[in-house]
């Protein structure tokens, strides 16, 4: 046989050339957008457990079965199976690149590869190039995209600590994902738990200017990264989002504050620096609940962005007002709202009283008569003058517990949303 008739095709030798200036780019969507390039499909790169670490293009219209996968970011599990089951039937080595007629993607043929680095699998390739005819060809171009793949990831080995922080973000990303299956998130949560001890804690800081915060949030949380350790960073829906490791518990103090942990001093002082408002969770252990904490922390957040609370956001001295807030979201506040603040509202218009804000504080403080004095900056025989008033005017039983329950429920109400204590249109 002629030495020449084992010389590449043109197509070959061009995609070569494309995955070597791909390469020069120094990133794995590089290769991605270059092998998207030459096979003209859509290409996912998924990792060991089939979570989607990258695709082109990011969000591929023409099969709506893989954009809903990319949107998941992780492969259904039906689909994972049905791999595996065509890695075992396929024949071939178990990792040379191989073709699958039909049964993935709704009829939408795929070109299958894996890769392999110093001998562990590192992930999974996928190429979606519809009913078109597979050759050999086609067959040797995945091998070169696969040997561009491990490549890319052998120059990224040069920077454990970034890789180590970019491993524990995507876990954290899976675990706040509520579309991620349970056998992701079980993963996720034990690669966490192997890499940070607990008892763990949510810290979340919310950005204010969206288009500027993501411009530099690239930027703070690999600035994070690098200064903390039993930490993991994520910026996640307009979101800094951090999980702390190594809570201490006390029973004495069982509620985690910047105060009693210096970490949570530091990431707080931080992101004030930043013009941003954190909150923060309780402690908890379980990191399969990691979304409970992760909702704890952002409600904590956005009450104290709406100046509720002059201290900083935790979420255990914010309680009960997390609650009322998630109520209020249902557009379901009026219905708690208890009719005699309409009276004390409409009363305060006319004469220019100051009943409302009187009672509203009174019930605030739990019936604390020296704080409530203090908070509105009265002498106590003031308030009490009031408060005989308000009995005598709107026929309120003050001593009566179950009516200061549910005062106590409306003011929460109205400190959240002031406009609920207007009376509703006839």
């Amino acid at each position: 046989m002629s030495p020449y008739q084992k010389m590449p095709s043109d197509r070959l030798l061009k995609a070569n050339w494309i995955l070597s200036a791909a390469m020069e780019q120094a990133s794995l969507h590089s290769i991605m957008e270059a092998a998207s390039q030459i096979f003209q499909s859509p290409v996912i790169y998924v990792d060991d457990h089939f979570r989607i670490i990258d695709s082109s293009p990011k969000d591929p219209e023409a099969i709506p079965e893989l954009r809903c996968m990319v949107k998941d970011c992780c492969l259904n599990e039906q689909v994972i199976w049905q791999v595996l089951k065509e890695y075992t039937d396929a024949g071939n080595d178990f990792y040379e690149p191989f073709y699958i007629p039909e049964g993935i993607c709704s009829g939408e043929p795929l070109l299958l590869g894996e890769v392999v680095q110093n001998g562990h699998l590192r992930g999974h390739l996928m190429i979606c190039i519809g009913q078109r005819p597979c050759g050999q060809e086609e067959l040797q171009l995945v091998s070169l995209i696969l040997k561009a793949l491990v490549l890319q990831l052998s120059v990224s080995n040069g920077s454990a600590r970034d890789l180590w922080g970019n491993a524990m973000s995507q876990r954290l990303q899976e675990l706040l994902n509520p579309g991620t299956p349970d056998h992701v998130a079980k993963a996720a949560a034990a690669a966490l738990a192997a890499n940070i001890p607990g008892r763990y804690a949510i810290l979340v800081a919310p950005a204010i200017h969206r288009t500027a915060q993501q411009a530099s949030a690239a930027v703070l949380v690999a600035q994070l990264q690098q200064q903390y350790r039993n930490a993991v960073f994520l910026y996640h829906s307009h979101a800094f989002v951090v999980l702390l490791g190594e809570i201490r518990y006390s029973a004495a103090e069982p509620i985690l504050r910047p105060e009693n942990n210096w970490l949570c001093e530091k990431l707080f002082s931080f992101f004030e620096a930043q013009g941003l408002t954190p909150g923060l969770s309780n402690s908890f252990q379980n990191l399969l609940r990691l979304r409970d904490q992760y909702h704890q922390a952002l409600i904590s957040a956005r009450l104290a962005q709406r100046g509720l609370i002059k201290n900083r956001a935790v979420f255990l001295d914010l309680m009960p007002l997390p609650m009322f807030s998630t109520l209020l979201k249902a557009k379901l506040g009026p219905a708690f709202i208890h009719p005699v603040f309409f009276q004390i509202r409409d009363y305060d218009r006319k004469y220019a009283t100051d009943y409302e804000k009187t009672l509203c504080l009174y019930l605030l403080h739990l019936r604390d008569k020296e704080q409530t004095a203090a908070a509105l900056h009265v002498h106590k025989n003031t308030l009490q003058y009031r408060l005989t008033r308000i009995g005598e005017l709107f026929s309120v039983p003050l001593e009566n517990t179950q009516t200061m329950l549910n005062l106590l429920c409306s003011a929460l109400l109205l400190s959240l949303e002031p406009a609920l204590g207007d009376r509703p249109k006839e």
